[in-house]
Formats: structure tokens, sequence, C-alpha cells
């Protein structure tokens, strides 16, 4: 799922017939609008539809999902820096391993320090960095019309339009309980009534 289908998702919501014209008009080969915007209110809206996508991406990755990565790195001094450990903006060390048995380490915000120098696996949880229209966000393993519906709330909020925002908004936290509850279905087993 690319960030371009979420924005095209969200202007039919809104109805946004000329921003969905320009969106439909993309080209993702090119990764170009094959059209120019009809006005520059057009291009404003859709650049505003972007922040809000990336609002609600940042919404959905600190409420709702956490992304999870772990590397494996040498350490230098005692001391991992954040920036060898991933490119993406890390919220959290979950754990420090070395030789498959976790060690006890120190976390200062940029780096991580550990007892001894040798090769660790580090585990965190992460937040993407902003997206553009090409962007892929199928990390985040939602379908694009929930993650539409947070965006419709943030522009129509971004707007002054409280009561249609309020609307959107109830969907998209309904929309990510949903997902996010187990669907296992319960069998009540019959019972007679004497």
């Amino acid at each position: 799922m690319k960030v371009i289908d979420v924005i095209k998702d969200t202007c039919t919501y809104l109805q946004m017939e000329e921003e969905l014209e320009y969106v439909l008009s993309y080209n993702v080969d090119t990764n170009k609008f094959d059209l120019e915007p009809n006005s520059v209110d057009v291009s404003k809206n859709l650049n505003l539809l972007l922040k809000c996508v990336n609002l609600v991406l940042n919404t959905i990755v600190s409420e709702y999902v956490n992304l999870k990565d772990c590397t494996y790195l040498v350490s230098n001094n005692c001391r991992i820096k954040y920036e060898d450990v991933t490119s993406n903006n890390i919220v959290k060390i979950v754990s420090v391993e070395n030789d498959n048995k976790k060690v006890a380490f120190s976390d200062f915000g940029s780096e991580i320090c550990v007892e001894k120098d040798g090769k660790y696996k580090v585990t965190y949880l992460y937040t993407l960095e902003n997206v553009d229209f090409s962007d892929d966000v199928s990390i985040i393993k939602f379908p694009c019309k929930s993650i539409a519906y947070g965006v419709a709330s943030e522009y129509l909020y971004i707007n002054k339009l409280y009561d249609d925002a309020s609307v959107w908004d109830v969907r998209f936290k309904n929309s990510m309980l949903n997902l996010l509850q187990n669907k296992k279905h319960r069998y009540i087993k019959p019972r007679r009534w004497f």
C-alpha cells in the first residue's frame, strides 16, 4: 500500500473531486503527477493531506502498533551509537543480547553502553520517517481505508470543521480497535431450558 492510495481514499471520502482527479493522474513508474494542479488550492490541499498522512501514521505507530526490529553490531569502547543501529527514529531499546543471553545496558538516548566490547544483537522499537506520495507504508499492516479515516479527521480538524472531524475520528478509532481485537469466534454450546 502506497501513501498515494491513502490520499485517493481520503479525497473520495471528503468528496474532494479536483484533488482526486489530480491524484488519479499519479504515475507510479515515474513517481510524478501526469496533470498539473487546476489551482493553487489543489496543490495546497494535497500537501496538507500528505502532512495529515504523516500525523496519522505516527499516531498509529505510537498508540496502536509497535514497529520492532533488530540488528547485529560490534560495540566500540563499550558503546553502540543509535545511528549505527538504524536510520529510523528509535523510540526504545527493548533488549541487548550477547551470545543469545540478555545483557545489562544503559540507554543514554543517543547511544547504548554495555559492560564489555563484543558482538551484540540490539532489539528496538522505532517510528517511521516522514513519508512522501510514492512511499510504501505496508509495514503498518492496516487497510488503506482505515488510515484514510484518520487522515480525513486530521484534515477536517486543521480546517476547523470540528463536527465533521469528530465523525471521522470515531470511524478511525473504531476501525483501529476492530482491527486489533482478537477475531476468534466463540461457539456457545446450546442449552436446554426446563
